[in-house]
């Protein structure tokens, strides 16, 4: 077996050297904005003799172990053939105070580097530089040492003796790990149809490197038809690391329960999966310094001990494990999680840690040592969820509430803000009659003012932390970042949209609406991607703004499930459109009615909005006191939602009535008795807003299907996945009815999956009874009739 460990620069001196405490009040820069923004200049200010990001790696041989360390060097200069390593960092401390031992951790990057540098080139002696940047008069401060490739190697070995030990941990868990894979086989019996399909499919996208879009219909098992063409992946060495990426707390179980099965079956791996910060917290509240959490106070200091304690001991690494420990060792879990992340072969997440420009790992992506494979669960949210992440809006009273803050010295910030706000409510005039407005090109005006605003606004975060409404400006001082952030990326997919807030106040927002080359650009951190989901339909609308291409696999799977095992009908007489809503409560309260009395079992009802679902369960609960309904509300915690899916359990008669692409539409799983049938009223269109508009109008330019985009296909996955609630399993018989007129047409029609062929036209309720009443005598041996 190789003896190999692979890692970059800053992780291993990180593990090796970082000590002290977590602070998050305030960082000092910005690493995604100021921090380029600085290396740009700074970089910028040498002719011809810089060599910017430049790529280092190095094979080291100790005790029999084979380190592979890399990494980017901000610069290499040539002054008069002698050579200089630069590391570029930006601060907002006074300059005047920084000396030369500043920061060890920094002097230790950039002397790997220079030792990288030395052995590469064949080189006796060379200069290392560190250019401090202050971000808020543009001033740098810069300090050098030369070293001979000797005293750099002294610093290098002595670095990696300190990593020995751990690294034989982590060589010896690989070697387990593999040796386990190599021996494991596939975890039930046999494949269910269309599973093995779907496993191979994922092995050969890896062995590809190749992206793969993939519509695996419920009860296919597709959960480890991904996960374990994977795991034998990384077993045979094509994939270091697996993100396992999804927006439900549901999903994230399902990847772990499909890993405890093959845990089951053999495998030795290490799982680690990711909680938000403000879940993860276990202190009394969420503020990640020393002054207000003792888990913050001197946690790099016992937080090695945390990861090879937990490494030792533990396979799969949820929330309640990492507490364990962080208790134990008196850290803080958010951040030990993350550093887990680095030492673990499957990460366990929330798409915004791969995808989104304000939050993604950089330690995982900016400086790759691994190689990644994405396995994107329930892919067909990822559209609005990457528009949301790749926007960012700015609310002029946000601005207001914080503005008289600032006095004495501060004065110039509130300047900032007054000049800020001129700039925003400059383009009222522009408004329509809804007070509504969209701009082509990005409002550079506002831009500007934001930077010179942020700039302005450091000193105050790093000196007056005991503030009254320090929390609150500090958020905002964030949000101000992400608008930077995002104008970063703004380019002919993006829109700047203003609209006014409740108050009439301005709010300003940078809207992302097609969001293909952007993924197409996030896809290169990884070998391959997979994305899967029971609906991607259709399949070429997914796949481009995923970040497909013409190269990407498509697969459609056919459902696992007999076809005869589920009533499906169209109503045709009954019209939701908004104008027609009022009329139509009560024909839908009596389809409902008749509906469920052909069985009786759980049922639930899906509406496109709160005003619509209440409209018709008003009618229907004041007609029928009998029955025991609930309703979802817009108010629900997390535990209400939950109490809502646990009371089906027991039911023998429960009518839920929940909004379609709500947290019920998706992620649920009701098999056998617990729900029989459903029906979904609508064809699910995103409500009409100002925005919608702009992305229909945007994609009626450049592709004359703006409606399509916007509206009909978000609008129909969600009634595919209402409908997907209903068969969970093999015995499982139900029933679904959509009602409206326009499930009855060819352009919905072609949306439509297969396993609904048999669909049914319905123009009376007495045909939908005869036919109903015809299905569930058919079904009486798995179903007890009324």
């Amino acid at each position: 077996m190789e003896n190999i460990i692979r890692i970059s620069v800053r992780n291993l001196i990180e593990f090796v050297m970082r000590s002290g405490d977590i602070d998050t009040s305030y960082v000092s820069q910005d690493r995604a904005v100021q921090g380029i923004m600085a290396h740009k200049k700074l970089q910028s200010e040498y002719e011809g003799n810089y060599d910017s990001e430049f790529f280092l790696r190095n094979e080291t041989e100790i005790e029999g172990m084979k380190f592979i360390v890399e990494g980017r060097a901000d610069g290499v200069i040539t002054e008069d053939d002698f050579i200089i390593l630069d590391e570029i960092k930006s601060t907002t401390r006074d300059l005047e105070t920084l000396t030369e031992d500043f920061s060890q951790l920094h002097w230790a990057q950039v002397m790997c580097y220079a030792y990288f540098y030395t052995k590469a080139y064949n080189v006796d002696m060379l200069g290392v530089q560190l250019s401090y940047y202050n971000i808020e008069d543009e001033e740098t401060k810069r300090f050098r040492k030369t070293f001979t490739s000797i005293e750099l190697w002294d610093f290098y070995s002595r670095l990696l003796l300190e990593y020995l030990d751990f690294s034989k941990k982590l060589l010896e868990w690989r070697n387990a790990r593999n040796d386990s894979i190599t021996d494991l086989g596939f975890p039930f019996g046999s494949y269910r149809k269309g599973q093995r399909e779907m496993a191979v499919a994922v092995y050969k996208t890896i062995i590809d490197s190749e992206k793969l879009f993939i519509e695996a219909p419920t009860g296919i098992g597709k959960t480890m038809s991904a996960v374990f063409p994977s795991v034998k992946a990384i077993g045979e060495s094509l994939v270091d690391k697996l993100f396992y990426l999804t927006a439900r707390s549901t999903t994230k179980a399902a990847c772990n329960n499909a890993l405890d099965l093959l845990i089951d079956a053999g495998l030795k791996i290490k799982a680690v999966t990711f909680t938000a910060k403000e879940k993860s917290c276990i202190n009394d509240v969420v503020k990640c310094n020393p002054k207000d959490c003792p888990y913050a106070k001197g946690h790099f200091d016992r937080v090695n001990d945390a990861i090879i304690d937990i490494l030792d001991n533990e396979q799969l690494i949820d929330f309640e494990i990492i507490r364990k420990y962080s208790l134990k060792h008196e850290v803080c879990p958010f951040e030990t999680q993350l550093d887990l992340g680095i030492y673990s072969d499957v990460v366990v997440c929330d798409y915004n840690y791969a995808f989104d420009p304000r939050v993604y790992l950089r330690r995982f992506f900016d400086s790759p040592t691994d190689r990644v494979l994405f396995l994107v669960d329930e892919a067909h949210n990822l559209i609005d969820r990457g528009r949301e992440m790749f926007s960012q809006e700015l609310q002029s009273a946000k601005l207001l509430e914080i503005i008289e803050s600032f006095t004495g010295e501060y004065l110039p910030i509130r300047k900032a803000i007054s000049r800020l706000l001129n700039k925003i409510e400059s383009y009222r005039p522009y408004l329509d009659d809804l007070g509504n407005y969209c701009k082509t090109e990005e409002p550079e005006d506002i831009y500007f003012s934001i930077k010179t605003l942020t700039s302005r606004m450091d000193a105050f975060l790093a000196e007056e932390k005991d503030a009254e409404h320090y929390e609150t400006i500090l958020n905002l001082y964030f949000e101000l970042q992400s608008y930077l952030r995002i104008s970063e990326l703004y380019d002919e997919s993006f829109r700047a949209v203003f609209t006014l807030d409740d108050t009439e106040m301005m709010v300003v927002k940078l809207l992302c609406i097609d969001t293909s080359s952007l993924f197409k650009e996030i896809l290169k951190r990884a070998r391959s991607s997979v994305f899967f989901s029971a609906t991607l339909t259709p399949m070429d609308f997914y796949a481009e703004l995923l970040g497909g291409d013409e190269n990407s696999y498509k697969y459609h799977l056919d459902s696992p499930f007999a076809k005869e095992n589920l009533f499906i009908g169209a109503m045709a007489t009954i019209s939701t459109k908004y104008k027609d809503r009022q009329r139509s409560v009560e024909q839908i309260s009596e389809t409902i009615r008749r509906f469920i009395s052909k069985k009786k079992g759980n049922y639930l009802i899906f509406f496109p909005s709160y005003i619509y679902m209440d409209m018709v369960y008003t009618d229907f609960a004041g007609k029928n006191e009998d029955l025991d309904i609930i309703a979802q509300n817009r108010s629900m915690t997390e535990d209400d939602r939950d109490e809502f899916i646990a009371s089906f359990d027991d039911a023998e008669n429960r009518i839920g009535f929940a909004v379609l692409g709500g947290v019920f539409t998706e992620g649920i799983d009701l098999a056998g008795d617990r729900l029989i049938g459903s029906i979904i009223v609508s064809v699910g269109l995103p409500g009409i807003g100002f925005e919608r508009d702009v992305i229909k109008e945007y994609f009626n330019e450049i592709k004359g299907m703006g409606f399509e985009y916007a509206y009909q296909y978000p609008g129909m996955n969600k009634v595919l996945q209402a409908a997907g609630r209903v068969i969970r399993t093999e015995d499982d018989r139900g029933a679904v009815l959509l009602i409206d007129d326009r499930f009855t047409k060819k352009y919905y029609r072609k949306l439509m999956p297969k396993h609904w062929s048999h669909i049914i036209n319905y123009y009376d309720l007495d045909s939908v009874d005869e036919n109903l009443s015809e299905f569930w005598i058919k079904n009486s041996k798995i179903s007890k009739e009324v």
